[in-house]
């Protein structure tokens, strides 16, 4: 894969934990992370040299990856972010519920039940999974023991611990959500085999992921927003997903490149990132959040006044990556392929 960072030193090198997807040990390493140190130094996203799966360098190990999961990051029970941005987060919640809903309920129809079950890998603090248990169906969480007690999301069942370890019977959930969590997993493929197992034969897989082969990741390289590392373990493209859900047992459905706020924001935040000085480094993002409100207007007048400035070339960047197949999300709708 090239990027907009490809002419930033690379290295080709043996690394000790073997790729998720082909099992090689052989990687190519883009560029170091701008944002946090590792053991070793610099994250960096490698690519593994006989598949194309990216991923990040070093990989850390769970105990490890526990600090960068604070309650800052997870936010409160009702509120990560101040008002406008909030509400936003909640419209748009709102509007993707029904299709999951429908989804769900066809699959419940198919082995009789009249209450959809539906398992939300990695919800956070249960903005979906909340709108979807109002719905009707029978909604479970799944998050990471460093959530917040008090971010326990109403009428959803929560489960503090990972997917592996919680014991759900065989084909019991009609629709297993992954909304952006897929790429914090350590092993992403086998996080999908064990999606399947409890996943009825009739029952859908919705997954959302940044597209590391869209073209912000390509033109804002080591500064684009989406990268997040360490946290986001793994950078999946198009064609390394599709094999990911293959060698899962999963068939594709449908793809789409579009998830307004992902793509929008993606793009405002990565270009202040990369071109403005003294907004980068996630400055904006942070800013949207209630622990910083308080900060005073002249230093939030230039990100906020940049956004503003950049938000129509970042709305005609999503319609046109789009339509080409090229935006900064990936959604895909799968289903078991027996």
């Amino acid at each position: 894969m090239t990027t907009a960072a490809s002419s930033l030193p690379r290295q080709t090198g043996d690394v000790a934990t073997p790729c998720a997807l082909c099992g090689a040990s052989a990687f190519s390493r883009l560029w170091p992370s701008p944002t946090g140190n590792g053991p070793n130094g610099h994250f960096t996203v490698a690519t593994c040299s006989t598949c194309g799966l990216a991923r990040t360098e070093p990989q850390l190990e769970e105990a490890d990856l526990a600090p960068y999961y604070t309650a800052t990051y997870y936010g409160g029970n009702t509120q990560k972010f101040t008002g406008l941005f909030e509400s936003a987060v909640g419209l748009l919640c709102n509007m993707r519920a029904p299709g999951i809903v429908r989804a769900a309920r066809q699959s419940s129809k198919q082995c009789s039940r009249s209450s959809p079950r539906i398992l939300d890998v990695g919800c956070g603090r249960g903005t979906v999974a909340r709108v979807l248990a109002r719905k009707g169906c029978e909604c479970h969480g799944i998050e990471r023991g460093e959530f917040p007690p008090e971010g326990t999301p109403e009428g959803v069942v929560l489960h503090r611990e990972a997917l592996a370890h919680i014991g759900f019977d065989e084909a019991y959930f009609d629709l297993v959500l992954l909304w952006h969590s897929l790429e914090h997993m350590s092993n992403p493929v086998d996080t999908l085999r064990q999606c399947r197992r409890i996943l009825s034969p009739s029952g859908s897989l919705v997954l959302g992921v940044p597209n590391f082969g869209s073209w912000q990741s390509h033109w804002f390289g080591d500064r684009w927003f989406h990268l997040d590392l360490p946290r986001h373990t793994h950078h999946f493209t198009r064609t390394t997903l599709s094999r990911c859900l293959t060698e899962a047992g999963f068939r594709v459905s449908s793809v789409s490149t579009v998830t307004i706020e992902q793509n929008l924001l993606g793009f405002v935040q990565s270009a202040q990132n990369r071109f403005i000085p003294g907004t980068g480094d996630q400055r904006l993002y942070e800013l949207m959040k209630p622990q910083n409100h308080a900060h005073s207007w002249s230093k939030r007048l230039v990100p906020f006044g940049v956004a503003a400035a950049l938000l129509p070339v970042a709305v005609i960047e999503t319609v046109l990556s789009a339509l080409a197949g090229q935006g900064a999300s990936l959604v895909v709708h799968a289903r078991r392929s027996d």
